[in-house]
């Protein structure tokens, strides 16, 4: 039961240091393009598709499509990064919790439940910090 928990521990770390790093570096990469670019090709719209559609008037603006892709995809990105984050904030509350009901004899047990619960909380709170400074950079540029 420890060995997993230290696997699951492992893997969320890794997991959160890399959704951390990527919510940093993606406006870096779509803000890439230098605006003073060509005009951009119009991308025609698909019929009987799923896919949304930019009108041509909007994408015959410079920067149209860098913003379309900020708007829709980034904002995807970063909910989705929150949502399997606070998933596993869940998980790790439950485990963090368990590992403190299981342990009342054991205060060693009882002490591994509150770090588990407190670097929880901080990692929940980087990860909400890290969107929130995604999203005020997003809009301010």
């Amino acid at each position: 039961m420890i060995n997993i928990i230290q696997k699951l521990k492992k893997i969320f770390t890794t997991f959160a240091v890399v959704c951390a790093v990527l919510t940093f570096a993606m406006p870096s990469m779509v803000f890439a393009a230098n605006d003073a670019v060509a005009k951009p090709n119009v991308i025609p719209c698909l019929p009987n598709s799923a896919l949304p559609c930019i009108s041509n008037q909007t994408q015959e603006k410079v920067g149209a499509v860098k913003t379309y892709i900020v708007d829709t995809v980034g904002q995807n990105v970063l909910r989705w990064f929150l949502g399997i984050t606070a998933i596993a904030a869940v998980i790790f509350y439950i485990i963090g919790g368990t590992q403190m009901l299981l342990g009342l004899g054991n205060e060693e047990n009882v002490t591994k439940g509150k770090k588990t619960i407190i670097l929880t909380s901080v990692g929940l709170m980087v990860a909400i910090l890290a969107a929130a400074i995604v999203r005020i950079v997003i809009n301010l540029i």
